[in-house]
């Protein structure tokens, strides 16, 4: 049963790897350059990097290890601006994952297609920890649009859905779409950019 699971695990994230490939290999190098690089804004929290602002803004993002490109760009900030940025502690991190749900890495991605991402956190937090939270996704949507890129973040409570509530940092939810169909949406298009496997795709193999 160990080796099944970790042969799925293994073929899961092969698939979800190659989505991701697809969704930047179909865009240009400002688009490719905010979808690879948010994982690593969320993960760490330091006044020279975008969506940084003061306050204890919870930041760190479960099983997060960056890739070639976000290694390449915290190796820059260390050697051009003196910058080491510090591991979130040790133990359950506020953040459970990052993903993308809509069109991107779809057939129906094209070049002016904007980026809807999840941001799922603990229920844990509380409501300042969440404000700021909301906060820093602001920011960092109108660093993305200084680029360019048009990026809306969903702030998800891990336990939201459960309470039949469902919530936006972008215009384009702003709380009219039924929760339903925006979890229908996302498990059907969502691709993993960072934190913890989504569990019913264990269920649909």
């Amino acid at each position: 049963m160990y080796l099944y699971i970790e042969t799925l695990k293994q073929r899961l994230d092969a698939i979800n790897q190659l989505r991701v490939d697809r969704a930047l290999a179909a865009m240009g190098p400002a688009f490719q350059q905010v979808y690879s690089l948010l994982p690593t804004l969320l993960h760490y929290h330091h006044p020279l990097m975008p969506g940084y602002l003061d306050g204890n803004v919870p930041s760190g993002i479960c099983f997060y290890k960056p890739d070639e490109t976000q290694r390449h760009y915290l190796n820059e900030l260390e050697l051009y601006r003196g910058m080491t940025p510090e591991d979130p502690p040790k133990g359950e991190l506020p953040i459970t994952g990052v993903y993308t749900m809509g069109s991107t890495s779809s057939v129906g991605q094209s070049c002016s297609s904007d980026l809807d991402i999840w941001v799922c956190h603990q229920a844990w937090l509380d409501g300042e920890e969440r404000q700021l939270l909301q906060r820093k996704c602001s920011l960092l949507e109108s660093w993305a649009a200084s680029l360019g890129v048009e990026v809306s973040f969903f702030l998800i409570d891990e336990n939201r859905f459960r309470h039949n509530e469902s919530g936006s940092l972008g215009g384009e939810d702003c709380g009219s779409t039924q929760h339903i169909l925006l979890l229908d949406e996302f498990y059907r298009t969502a691709v993993r950019l960072a934190g913890k496997r989504i569990l019913w795709e264990y269920g649909a193999v």
